[in-house]
């Protein structure tokens, strides 16, 4: 992992924007979209690292400054929004449905949801907002992805 990996998955937007400001300064713009692209061994991108912090504007700047993949996947095939539901960070989750339009309620390959990573991190404000915003039940939410309603 990359230094400013770490500073993702930590939420340091100060040191994200440091490392960037000083490739930039020695004209390594491109070895900066490298890096931002880069995904660790386990798939996950700068991005994904920054959803997981939880630090929404590091998720803004990266997105809309450094224009990275809002709809990149990792090994897992999780994306942003169960990555945020990891964080607890509510404010977060809804603004990448949203404003980037992402779904709210995508499987991974193992039938994971945003939803069971909310309930896996004790999050139950995330829990009672999707129950509310999406009419799911969120007693019975199952791998398949089925709800009662």
């Amino acid at each position: 992992m990359a230094p400013i990996h770490y500073a993702c998955l930590k939420g340091r937007q100060e040191l994200v924007q440091y490392i960037i400001e000083h490739l930039t300064s020695q004209n390594e713009s491109q070895l900066i979209d490298t890096i931002l692209k880069h995904k660790i061994n386990n798939g996950k991108t700068a991005l994904h690292l920054a959803c997981e912090s939880g630090n929404i504007q590091l998720v803004t700047f990266l997105i809309n400054d450094m224009k990275c993949d809002v709809n990149a996947k990792d090994t897992r095939d999780q994306g942003c929004v169960t990555l945020a539901c990891l964080s607890g960070n509510l404010d977060l989750v809804q603004l990448l449905i949203q404003q980037y339009k992402l779904q709210p309620l995508a499987t991974d390959k193992y039938g994971i949801t945003a939803l069971h990573a909310a309930a896996q991190t004790g999050h139950t404000h995330i829990l009672e907002w999707y129950s509310q915003e999406y009419s799911v039940d969120i007693t019975n939410h199952t791998s398949n992805n089925k709800y009662t309603h």
